[in-house]
């Protein structure tokens, strides 16, 4: 089972990391306890009631081992990933790397995603589980749509600087493939927004041949307003936005049938 999923199901993980390890201790304690009222006896002189209660003992040991070892290891993640995602690779620029997100990542996006800066104009900075909402959308896309959100990794130092791609979506209620991109807030006006969306857009028109991209922002994100300028896409129509805080949303198009 995809860990992402476990973890969501249930919310198991706000019982908390001291409570998982509480209850680790627990079952390892009366594991040990079983195997001492058993261990000066063969198997074959134990009761069934001996038995059912010793498997029933090491199926718990082993249930809260599998939940403590996706406790542990969920927010493992570096800023250096370059060697991790090398497998996933997509894309090249002069200056990043695009490749397809994985659980490793959550530590580096969440913290990008929860910036309030960096999301000033999304409806709210993520939570954590909105971060793992968005990262599962985009593995799901890429076997679903054959594309999906990349992670935008810098070629320099490996750093993650944020995320750049394609995603099916409803805008002004229309499925359409939106080109979309989150830079953190350190890295921005420096060219990197333009140079991974620059690439994600070729890229679908050539590589995938979608014939039909779009790009949405709020009126008042200047800065995405003319990175879709210099992209060549064309202003089609403003909307109030719904899914954020009912402002006036400019759509932006690019739109290979109307070339013919």
């Amino acid at each position: 089972m995809n860990r992402f999923k476990f973890w969501k199901w249930g919310r198991l993980r706000r019982l908390g990391r001291w409570t998982y390890i509480a209850l680790f201790t627990l079952v390892w304690t009366f594991a040990n306890m079983g195997l001492g009222i058993y261990r000066e006896r063969t198997i074959m002189e134990w009761t069934w009631s001996e038995i059912a209660t010793f498997q029933s003992q090491m199926f718990f040991f082993i249930l809260f081992s599998g939940m403590m070892i996706g406790w542990l290891t969920w927010d493992i993640g570096d800023d250096n990933e370059l060697k991790l995602g090398i497998d996933n690779h997509v894309l090249d620029t002069d200056r990043l790397i695009l490749r397809k997100m994985n659980q490793t990542d959550f530590k580096a996006l969440h913290s990008i995603y929860s910036d309030a800066q960096t999301m000033q104009y999304w409806p709210a900075p993520f939570t954590k589980d909105a971060s793992r909402t968005w990262i599962l959308k985009s593995m799901a896309s890429y076997s679903h749509n054959g594309f999906g959100r990349y992670v935008v990794v810098r070629k320099k130092d490996g750093k993650i600087i944020g995320d750049v791609g394609l995603m099916l979506v409803s805008v002004n209620g229309l499925r359409e493939v939106d080109l979309g991109y989150i830079i953190k807030a350190e890295y921005q006006n420096k060219g990197y927004g333009f140079e991974a969306a620059r690439a994600c857009l070729e890229y679908g028109i050539k590589e995938l041949g979608i014939e039909r991209i779009v790009s949405q922002m709020s009126v008042d994100n200047h800065a995405s307003e003319k990175i879709a300028q210099k992209l060549g896409m064309q202003k089609q129509t403003t909307f109030l936005n719904k899914k954020n805080r009912n402002l006036p949303t400019l759509v932006y198009t690019k739109d290979q049938r109307m070339i013919r």
